[in-house]
């Protein structure tokens, strides 16, 4: 009986990892009740060099400032000639124009307010299954 365990532990252990479905997969296999309509005003749909497209969500209803600032730079053609410079799957994607001194177009606040915080009170929020190595902990409602 020993020497079954024994083999049985090995032939679970050789076994390789399921591979991570990817991107596509996930979005191909997903249900139609898995989706919702997203309003054109929240889409921002970048056009890059190479002929590809990015598509961005915007979120105005967490931070209207912000939100305001890309859609007038967007419309203002502020990031025409700039390059992405950094990518981190599901977190962030940062491009820009900070090489040289080109005036803001109108209507861009130059130093827009925190809206880093917004209460959960309302929202139905559905954590993402792994823990986020960027974002700054989140404060315990006890610290307030």
């Amino acid at each position: 009986m020993r020497a079954m365990l024994l083999f049985s532990t090995v032939l679970i252990a050789a076994s390789p990892p399921a591979k991570p479905k990817t991107p596509s997969e996930i979005v191909a296999g997903a249900p139609a009740g898995a989706w919702r309509d997203i309003s054109p005003d929240d889409l921002l749909v970048m056009d890059l060099a190479n002929g590809r497209q990015v598509v961005i969500q915007l979120a105005p209803q967490f931070a209207p400032v912000h939100v305001a600032n890309i859609r007038a730079l967007a419309k203002g053609s502020w990031w025409t000639g700039s390059t992405i410079y950094r990518v981190q799957d599901n977190y962030v994607v940062q491009w820009g124009n900070n090489e040289g001194k080109k005036p803001l177009p109108a209507g861009v606040v130059a130093k827009p307010p925190a809206e880093y915080h917004r209460s959960l009170e309302g929202l139905s929020v559905r954590p993402l299954g792994y823990p986020d190595d960027f974002a700054p902990a989140q404060a315990s409602p006890a610290a307030g």
